[in-house]
């Protein structure tokens, strides 16, 4: 099933407890670091990797985006200095979501295919609001941002909160490196995350942006019924480059 989206309503910006308590202990509250978590070529971008075609999932094409790509400056310092002869590219980038729990979500299955760039995923429109249960959630990137120059941050855009004694959510105001955890499991197994208490919406929430060398996309997660979860304004804002 493929479902045709012209003007998707999304803004352009540019996991389960496990991947809560792997943000919490990487070190990279306020910037990144990171280094070469893979032993594959150095070079200014990526490993060539083509997307795979899964017949049972629903597939949802965005064909335009919405506004400007907003990465705090701290992260391009991170891609290093460009010089006159670099350009930053928009790569592709893939999400597909897959149900752990029947009735999670809309579709057992869904793939996001956006443009040169990224998008926005709105998740109120694609669980079940009545429902709780657990999804996975897989990236799938046309160059894998492996090497040195290979980028992956998170910058997290929805509130601390206790939910059953446990701090979820990892605030506002910082970016993440979280390059290993995607490759190993976002691009693999699968991120598994559970939809009680929104509990998805606290690992989920923000901007993923992946960079290989000057390529760069991006994928924002964001539910538009629960801004109360969210960091001030991220929801109502018209995203741009700083």
């Amino acid at each position: 099933m493929k479902l045709k989206i012209n003007k998707p309503n999304i803004r352009f910006c540019v996991f389960a407890f496990i991947f809560f308590v792997y943000l919490n202990s990487s070190g990279n509250s306020g910037g990144g670091g990171g280094g070469d978590d893979h032993k594959a070529p150095q070079g200014p971008g990526g490993t060539p990797h083509e997307f795979v075609e899964y017949k049972e999932a629903s597939v949802i094409q965005f064909d335009e985006f919405g506004g400007d790509v907003q990465i705090p400056k701290a992260i391009w310092k991170e891609l290093g200095e460009i010089s006159g002869k670099d350009a930053i590219t928009f790569g592709e980038v893939r999400v597909r979501l897959k149900e752990k729990t029947p009735l999670t979500l809309i579709k057992p299955e869904i793939q996001f295919r956006f443009p040169k760039g990224g998008g926005s995923i709105d998740l109120s429109q694609y669980t079940r609001g009545n429902s709780n249960g657990t999804f996975l959630v897989f990236f799938e990137f046309a160059e894998i941002p492996t090497g040195e120059r290979g980028k992956i941050f998170f910058i997290p855009q929805t509130k601390k909160r206790k939910i059953d004694g446990e701090i979820w959510g990892s605030g506002c105001n910082k970016y993440l490196d979280v390059k290993k955890f995607i490759l190993d499991e976002g691009d693999k197994k699968g991120i598994e995350v559970n939809t009680t208490d929104s509990r998805h919406l606290a690992v989920l929430g923000g901007t993923f942006f992946i960079a290989s060398g000057f390529t760069v996309s991006q994928v924002t997660f964001k539910d538009s019924k629960k801004d109360e979860l969210f960091c001030p304004g991220f929801l109502n804002r018209n995203m741009r480059t700083e």
